[in-house]
């Protein structure tokens, strides 16, 4: 879940392969694994497919009606459910096996958003945010302002369920100034110690939840003790990456501002461009 990111990528069908990067290719909005199907939920501005990395293949998912861009997308409910944020529309939801998307913007005090994100602990509770307010989302309250955010740009958030929280879990964000974290109960933001370069995307490893990757202009990291020590483990295959997320175990995937696709490996540290 991200900032403004997308692929853009030529289908041969509206289930077909994946073939190649148009010329105005825009930027991955976000990247969203969805473990039962093995697919990539691959969103952008105008256009959300789901892949399938081991086949090359995409089918393009039923668009809400609507003018504005979307900025961000979160699968939620055990991944039944997608929904995503817009730039003036707010956020729309939809059952994946009969997409119908229903607006939920009750409780809002704006339209305007440009990230959304799941509580991994809890599946009907939900996050939204821009850069000056997180807000958050339970079947009883609707959406409730929490917060002002860690300060400075935001550049992604996401909650885990890493242990030892004040509540069901954390949430945590990378921007201009580094990496900053709070408890769910938005108890108080703390920056990550050393983690102060400007951070373009950040993932966490589900089956591993102390175990988190930041990505950099130029640099993937990972820590494996809940963000108390970072090592740099790769180099980017681009500058501009705008979308990161945890695939299968060991597997991570990338997206960039120029619409392409990577997969890494971590066991031979290894990229591989899935778009071409």
């Amino acid at each position: 879940m991200a900032p403004t990111r997308s692929l853009l990528c030529l289908l041969a069908a509206l289930s077909g392969p994946l073939v190649g990067v148009a010329s105005a290719a825009e930027p991955i909005q976000s990247l969203d694994w969805r473990g039962a199907t093995g697919q990539l939920i691959i969103t952008q501005s105008h256009e959300i497919n789901l892949f399938d990395p081991k086949t090359g293949t995409a089918q393009s998912l039923t668009l809400p009606d609507i003018d504005s861009e979307i900025s961000d997308a979160t699968l939620w409910g055990e991944q039944q459910n997608l929904l995503i944020s817009t730039r003036a529309d707010g956020l729309f939801s939809t059952a994946l096996a009969a997409p119908n998307w229903q607006s939920l913007n009750q409780g809002l005090d704006t339209q305007n958003l440009d990230f959304v994100f799941t509580n991994v602990a809890v599946t009907d509770i939900l996050y939204a945010a821009n850069q000056t307010s997180v807000y958050k989302y339970t079947p009883e309250d609707q959406w409730l302002n929490m917060d002002g955010g860690p300060g400075g740009v935001v550049t992604d958030y996401l909650h885990s369920d890493m242990p030892d929280s004040m509540d069901t879990g954390w949430i945590f964000a990378t921007g201009q100034a580094g990496i900053a974290f709070t408890a769910d109960c938005f108890c108080f933001w703390r920056d990550v110690k050393d983690m102060s370069d400007g951070f373009l995307a950040l993932a966490y490893q589900p089956e591993e939840p102390s175990w988190y990757y930041a990505a950099t202009a130029t640099t993937l990291f990972q820590t494996q003790d809940g963000a108390r020590t970072w090592q740099a483990i790769a180099t980017l295959p681009d500058v501009q990456t705008t979308a990161l997320v945890s695939g299968p175990m060991g597997t991570l995937y990338l997206g960039t501002a120029s619409g392409q696709l990577w997969s890494f490996t971590l066991a031979n540290n290894s990229w591989v461009q899935l778009d071409e």
